[in-house]
């Protein structure tokens, strides 16, 4: 409506000058500057009052908003009061105490249970102390037994380092060396017209323990070394591990045939022998080393592999060296 009235008075001010005649141009012209000066403070006048009114509208609007919003919160808070009366209170206390009585059983429960734990320490403990008692008297180690690291030298010479100590034990002036020249050697496996041939390791070593691509050799040709240097080798191959260590108990190493450390192994090649004629199936991994003490549940041994005394889990070890044939020799 003040947008109407103010274009009424634009256009009929502005006609009124233009059309009085009594009036030059000049003076028209500042007539109209004034004319428009006014217009335009009416309407920031006018903007400004419309402005402040607008918002004077919008607070109202949230203040209305946040009135309604109080009384429908206080509608819902008189409701739930009006729903705890006094049988409510009643059943909030009983169910309370019901809490109050459950908490106390899981009281007691948690004692009891605190019992129970301390008497299973208790048990553990002398379960403990009677397996330490027990490993105690049935463990034995042979004292002051060498050891020798197999490598760089002797990569695949465990058989003639494991032989090397058991020499050394007996005080034979020997050296690793000298027991690989006098081991009788055959051939690495090669293939000839489409057939895999290679030494057979029950008579000599397969290839040279010297090489990385040697391979191994069983027990008869390591006791013909020993005894060339000391008689009184004994070969007891097809012994159990209890015979074995009955034997070490006594004060005397065994050298048996096994795994690099214990790991389970597989057939993985398979050649004529130039020697037999028979097939032989090579298992992965063939190792020898020296028993010199056990304890309940492991294997002492003084280890080419690893140049140490290592402990073996008896169960593993004893899969293992059933796996390579039970093969053991020691002196007499």
């Amino acid at each position: 409506m003040a947008l109407i009235i103010e274009l009424f008075f634009i256009i009929f001010g502005t006609y009124y000058i233009v059309r009085k005649k009594s009036l030059d141009n000049k003076t028209k012209n500042i007539i109209f500057i004034f004319y428009f000066l006014i217009l335009l403070i009416f309407n920031m006048i006018f903007l400004k009052e419309v402005s402040l009114y607008c918002r004077l509208n919008i607070n109202v609007d949230n203040v209305d908003n946040k009135k309604n919003e109080i009384k429908l919160y206080s509608n819902r808070v008189d409701e739930l009061l009006s729903i705890i009366n006094d049988s409510d209170n009643d059943k909030i206390k009983n169910e309370l105490d019901l809490i109050a009585l459950e908490n106390s059983k899981l009281q007691d429960d948690i004692s009891d249970l605190k019992d129970k734990k301390k008497n299973l320490e208790k048990i553990l403990n002398n379960l403990i102390s009677k397996y330490e008692d027990l490993e105690q008297k049935t463990s034995f180690m042979i004292k002051d037994f060498p050891t020798y690291h197999q490598f760089p030298n002797y990569p695949n010479g465990c058989e003639s380092v494991s032989l090397y100590l058991m020499l050394k034990y007996q005080g034979v002036d020997v050296t690793v060396e000298e027991i690989v020249n006098i081991l009788k050697k055959g051939d690495a496996p090669y293939r000839k017209n489409g057939v895999l041939y290679g030494a057979d390791p029950e008579i000599e070593f397969v290839g040279d323990p010297r090489l990385k691509t040697g391979y191994g050799v069983f027990e008869k040709p390591i006791l013909d070394v020993a005894n060339h240097y000391k008689s009184g080798m004994k070969n007891i191959t097809g012994s159990s591990l209890s015979e074995v260590l009955k034997i070490v108990s006594n004060g005397k190493p065994v050298q048996v045939w096994a795994s690099i450390n214990l790991k389970n192994t597989y057939i993985c090649a398979k050649w004529k022998s130039t020697s037999t004629d028979r097939y032989v199936e090579w298992k992965c991994g063939l190792h020898s080393l020296v028993i010199i003490g056990y304890t309940y549940n492991k294997i002492i041994t003084s280890d080419p592999y690893t140049g140490k005394v290592e402990y073996y889990t008896k169960n593993q070890f004893e899969k293992m060296y059933e796996i390579y044939g039970k093969r053991a020799i020691y002196y007499e």
